[in-house]
């Protein structure tokens, strides 16, 4: 079993060179957050917070919710799980040899398992080792946008290393479990059949549950913005609400953002454009890959737009109350930026794991007669379908967003100003586009100079 492991990993590099980097981006925020998080309970943490003014307790609790839920561990998970999942998707094929090659089920599952195990383990380390001469550094800049005007001393502890180790190693598992236990039960022939990755949209009783669930919560935070009479407490409502919404999204990706994908991409006829038929076909041909590039991206920007969209809203309908308090729009940036960081290294890894299976399909454009500039413009076109299905989405929920926090206002006694502010979510579209094309046209270029014989002859 270890030589199949090992051969595994020297026959295709990208399948695990992908999720390195992009554990190791989760592991380094999650090791920061945990640094910090566990800082205010150390002795001299509590000293600190002990000459803090009235209502630091509050702030600490927002930020643990922001920064530390929304802004890095909840896009970590997305990232985590859609990394595990495209992962096994992509190996089917491989799973299928070591069937052939005498392996039982028990055996591929805990082979699989035990690849993301030693994954996680190593990106683990990298990201707690990176985050070291970080970790006061990142404490003061974080205080430093709050108004508590205290410095908190942050160290490193066990119980931070153990808990980054704890959450980075177990998301991991829990987006590749499922997919694993499915990929050993299959036959070797059945797997050997199926090399798109997933090319079939599908609605499972969990994701129905999970999706309910978080709807439910979705609506209880709807109805507290309603009702709150503090206005603070109304707009974190709303982010809690937009954000739920986009979880509820991420957990129905797999039926909603094919179909999402095929209707709007239809825009454009297969006649005017060979290059686009080509590229909405390949997105449309790897479902899991697509549906798992596209939801990280769609969190990051779309919490930003929340956030955004929020703080305009209410700028402009207290312009005239001298003594309201306003939204710090730096403060957002400092909040959700890492969950934007987070969120493009992830659909960058995703697009980069699934390299090979995307130059054996060029291979065969080539081998049927496809012309340069058609090759040439496949890898931006299908950069751009991911990058403005990630934006519209999370444009959508931004708008929703609004729409409830200028409802909120009116209870408060505003006036109805809703305003959509998507400048931090094109930001982060256009560079997680620009990450993208690179994933995909790097490695495009490459195999485009390949012979046809031997990019088809590439082992899958």
């Amino acid at each position: 079993m270890i030589r199949l492991l090992l051969s595994d990993m020297r026959t295709d590099a990208r399948s695990f060179v992908g999720p390195l980097y992009a554990t190791v981006a989760c592991s380094f925020w999650v090791a920061l957050a945990a640094f910090f998080w566990f800082s205010v309970q150390t002795p001299a943490g509590i000293q600190a917070l002990a000459s803090a003014p009235e209502g630091a307790n509050n702030t600490l609790i927002q930020l643990a919710v922001f920064l530390l839920l929304m802004g890095i561990a909840l896009p970590s998970t997305i990232v985590l799980s859609s990394v595990g999942a495209t992962k096994v998707a992509q190996g089917r094929s491989r799973f299928a040899r070591w069937r052939l090659a005498g392996a039982t089920p028990a055996q591929v599952f805990g082979g699989v398992l035990a690849q993301f195990v030693l994954l996680a383990l190593v990106a683990s380390t990298v990201g707690i080792l990176v985050a070291l001469p970080l970790i006061q550094v990142g404490s003061d800049f974080l205080m430093s946008v709050t108004d508590l005007g205290i410095l908190l001393p942050a160290q490193p502890t066990w119980s931070a290393i153990v808990a980054t180790y704890g959450f980075v190693v177990g998301t991991s598992l829990f987006g590749a479990g499922i997919p694993s236990w499915r990929a050993s039960r299959v036959t070797a022939i059945e797997a050997l059949q199926d090399k798109s990755g997933g090319n079939e949209a599908r609605l499972r009783p969990r994701s129905i549950l999970g999706a309910g669930i978080v709807s439910a919560g979705g609506i209880f935070f709807a109805v507290g913005a309603i009702t709150e009479k503090n206005n603070g407490s109304a707009s974190s409502l709303v982010m809690l609400f937009g954000c739920a919404v986009l979880v509820v999204l991420a957990i129905m990706a797999s039926a909603v953002f094919p179909v999402f994908v095929r209707a709007w991409t239809a825009i454009v006829p297969a006649h005017l454009s060979t290059a686009w038929y080509v590229a909405r076909h390949g997105a449309l041909a790897r479902l899991t890959a697509t549906t798992s590039t596209i939801t990280p991206f769609m969190i990051g920007a779309g919490l930003l737009s929340i956030y955004f969209s929020a703080a305009t809203t209410w700028a402009v309908t207290s312009r005239n109350d001298q003594d309201a308090p306003q939204l710090a729009l730096g403060q957002g940036l400092v909040l959700f930026t890492p969950a934007a960081v987070i969120a493009i290294t992830g659909s960058v890894a995703i697009v980069f794991m699934v390299g090979q299976t995307r130059e054996r399909e060029t291979a065969l454009l080539r081998a049927t007669g496809a012309p340069p500039r058609t090759l040439a413009l496949m890898p931006v076109l299908e950069a751009l379908i991911y990058a403005v299905t990630a934006f519209f989405l999370s444009a959508v929920v931004a708008l929703l967003a609004v729409l409830l926090y200028s409802l909120s206002l009116v209870n408060l006694g505003y006036g109805w100003s809703p305003q959509i502010d998507l400048r931090a979510g094109a930001a982060v579209t256009l560079v997680g586009f620009l990450g993208i094309l690179t994933a995909i046209g790097i490695p495009s270029r490459a195999a485009n100079k390949k012979t046809v014989r031997d990019a088809l002859a590439t082992d899958q």
